[in-house]
């Protein structure tokens, strides 16, 4: 089996793959030694990759070195492995291995075809691949909480509203409503619903560009606007994961 590692802003993901297949999954803020053997005993893993966007004590760094005393071969993501993409974006050196692994998620779930992943997490970002496998950059935004929190902490008044719970039922049906009739209503209001108009309007400005792509729609806010968002949309969660398995089966 393949182990790869995605260390976000906010949670750390580890799956574990067997050819395509996502046969595992675990969520926690840190992937500490214990959590690992826990994760993967009973299964035999023959390589491992890691991708982090932290640079603090609880990122890549950190997990490789205990990864790196595992007896099977580690990876660290990024553009100095192989992979099937044509890089056209001016800085290659600050793209994120998190944003190439999505990209690389989307190309392998739909080869020579144009796509458009997009993925809502601690921030909103976009990648698209277009269908001759060159990666043409995308788009990096506040994500949900983000924008719910900056406007209590950059305003002098406006209170802090919490997103809607994701893990239940009921947070995945919330019912936002427009406009707002209180102040904690207009804020979810203007923040959810302009997300909204923001991927809808992303993807509509694809389509002026390139007349049919597919689209991809991940991350852990996913799942609260795939149903909110007019244009047809494939939602699948953890593309991220998806992506840094290819880039394993590149280079092992």
């Amino acid at each position: 089996m393949n182990l790869v590692i995605d260390v976000g802003n906010t949670l750390t993901k580890a799956a574990l793959f067997k050819g395509h297949e996502l046969k595992a999954l675990w969520k926690g803020e840190v992937l500490d030694r214990d959590s690992l053997l826990g994760f993967i005993e009973g299964h035999q893993v023959g390589a491992a990759i890691i991708s982090s966007v932290r640079q603090d004590d609880k990122g890549v760094d950190a997990g490789y070195r205990f990864l790196n005393e595992m007896d099977f071969t580690v990876l660290k993501a990024g553009l100095h492995l192989e992979h099937p993409l044509k890089i056209r974006y001016k800085t290659p050196e600050t793209l994120g291995s998190d944003r190439l692994a999505a990209a690389l998620g989307g190309y392998a779930l739909y080869p020579g075809e144009n796509v458009l992943v997009i993925n809502a997490g601690t921030c909103l970002t976009s990648d698209f691949v277009n269908s001759s496998g060159e990666y043409l950059g995308g788009t990096i935004s506040p994500g949900l909480s983000m924008r719910l929190r900056a406007l209590h902490d950059y305003t002098g008044k406006l209170p802090v509203v919490d997103a809607p719970d994701l893990s239940s039922p009921e947070g995945n049906n919330t019912n936002i409503p427009m406009p707002g009739q209180s102040t904690h209503e207009s804020i979810l209001s203007g923040v959810t619903h302009g997300m909204v108009y923001e991927i809808d309007g992303l993807i509509e400005s694809w389509m002026q560009k390139i007349r049919f792509f597919n689209v991809i729609l991940s991350g852990g806010d996913g799942i609260f606007f795939d149903k909110k968002l007019k244009n047809r949309i494939f939602a699948l969660d953890n593309i991220v994961l998806y992506g840094l398995n290819v880039m394993i089966q590149y280079n092992v």
